[in-house]
């Protein structure tokens, strides 16, 4: 049987094609995090310390800290309960700067009220 040169390189150029693609996809698949696609949810809750509480206490998350406020839980305009989870749960080193988990974020921020009713109504 004879092959020919044309069909084996049409093969090897579908192989190259596909395996370009899956290691695009691989790369884009790998992009989410802090300032790059989904990173976070946010709740509007009426006691946020008592929600990063039991994230704490039943996930595997650690508080998250916010420059911008006195300290973990209350800012200038809102209390909130702040936490993320443990990327590198199997490492003992602590994760680089900015390479954090997903992070669940409960906000009671009551200097922006909206509607007649309070989040706890």
């Amino acid at each position: 049987a004879v092959v020919s040169t044309q069909s084996t390189w049409g093969v090897a150029n579908k192989m190259l094609w596909i395996i370009v693609s899956l290691a695009v996809l691989a790369a884009l698949a790998d992009g989410q995090g802090m300032g790059n696609g989904v990173s976070k949810h946010t709740w509007a809750a009426s006691d946020p310390i008592a929600c990063s509480d039991w994230f704490t206490t039943y996930l595997p998350t650690e508080e998250e800290f916010h420059p911008g406020c006195e300290d973990n839980n209350h800012c200038p305009c809102a209390t909130q309960g702040r936490v993320h989870t443990k990327k590198h749960t199997l490492d003992k080193q602590p994760p680089p700067p900015g390479d954090i988990g997903f992070g669940l974020h409960a906000i009671n921020c009551t200097f922006h009220p909206y509607g007649q009713l309070s989040i706890a109504d």
